[in-house]
């Protein structure tokens, strides 16, 4: 048995994703765990690893389903892959063309899969921007407070 994985390029959009393994296995599925269990029954038992452009969050679902399932899903920087396209010199752009290039960047790239889960890392990061805020907050109000002495806070005085 070859454990040499498929690469399968996924081109992510808010309510779909098109896919692309072969020429004859290629389509679309709805963006939820319905349409990537759809995904996972076509590859049956072959070893895929998936990839997928960085979409500002619509890949987050798919990540978060990967994970589960421990298939590798490697999310790379869309510059990354436009200036592959280019290197191609394809220039012909649709969704289907999209994920048949995700697919071949991943074949001839074999870019790194994500290792860990991306729920706890985006508490992580909202938390983090939260500490910041209240950070300056704090910062700004004992600025403030500097400036206040009794003379600056008589009535009348603005």
């Amino acid at each position: 048995m070859n454990n040499t994985p498929v690469y399968v390029g996924i081109d992510i959009a808010k309510d779909s994703f098109q896919y692309y393994i072969t020429p004859k296995l290629s389509g679309s599925f709805p963006n939820n765990e319905s349409g990537f269990k759809r995904l996972y029954k076509l590859a049956g038992n072959s070893p895929v690893h998936l990839v997928c452009e960085a979409t500002g969050g619509y890949e987050q679902s798919l990540a978060d389903f990967c994970l589960q399932q421990g298939t590798p899903l490697s999310i790379v920087h869309p510059g990354r892959v436009r200036h592959f396209i280019k290197g191609k010199g394809q220039r012909a752009k649709n969704d289907n063309i999209d994920a048949q290039m995700l697919a071949l960047f991943g074949t001839e790239n074999k870019p790194l899969p994500i290792n860990r889960p991306l729920a706890q890392q985006r508490e992580l990061r909202q938390l983090s921007r939260r500490r910041e805020q209240l950070c300056d907050h704090r910062q700004s109000f004992a600025c403030q407070s500097r400036g206040l002495s009794p003379q600056n806070t008589a009535p009348g005085r603005t």
